[in-house]
């Protein structure tokens, strides 16, 4: 299992990247700011698309790609709010679930209002966003409004970061059983 998280800042124009690697190589797409509208077709040979859009401003829009060969349906969307979108989809194979969530917090990323449903999750989870934290736990100087509320919640979780990185814009984080 294989994933990759991008920021396309506008996929219309850069659909030919789909095909060559790292894209063509992993098994799941993750992908923030993809512009995309309601009536835009997007389509591939080997993935399905779970997709939100942002009807009420320009930009935005969340995907979630998963091999052709797995089932998937959404369990959590958010779209209708201008600093936060999630997209959250319960991904089957033959014999095991798994949960993977895309986030996008244009402005930072306030856990507050999705906590219980974190927290609900039964099953394998990875998060992957765009979360614009900064926070003095990864190296920064200084904090963003709603870093500590995210620090205090992942430390009294069960998810794991597993990359952390130099700053909270983009993670990944996995929650096991």
């Amino acid at each position: 299992m294989s994933f990759v998280q991008w920021n396309c800042r506008s996929i219309k124009n850069k659909q030919i990247w789909l095909h060559q690697p790292p894209f063509s190589t992993s098994s799941f797409w993750i992908f923030q700011e993809t512009f995309l509208k309601a009536d835009d077709n997007l389509s591939h040979p080997n993935k399905i698309f779970f997709r939100t859009h942002r009807s009420n401003r320009l930009g935005g829009g969340l995907l979630i790609g998963i091999p052709k060969n797995l089932s998937g349906r959404v369990v959590y969307s958010k779209e209708d709010d201008p600093n936060l979108e999630i997209l959250a989809v319960e991904v089957h194979s033959k014999n095991q679930s798994s949960t993977v969530i895309n986030i996008y917090a244009p402005h930072g990323f306030n856990i507050n209002p999705i906590k219980t449903f974190l927290n609900s999750l039964h099953t394998p989870t990875f998060i992957f966003g765009d979360f614009n934290l900064h926070h003095p736990l990864w190296g920064r100087n200084s904090q963003s409004s709603f870093s500590e509320d995210f620090v205090d919640w992942l430390n009294n979780s069960n998810f794991t970061l597993l990359k952390p990185p130099p700053q909270l814009i983009s993670l990944m984080l996995v929650h096991t059983l």
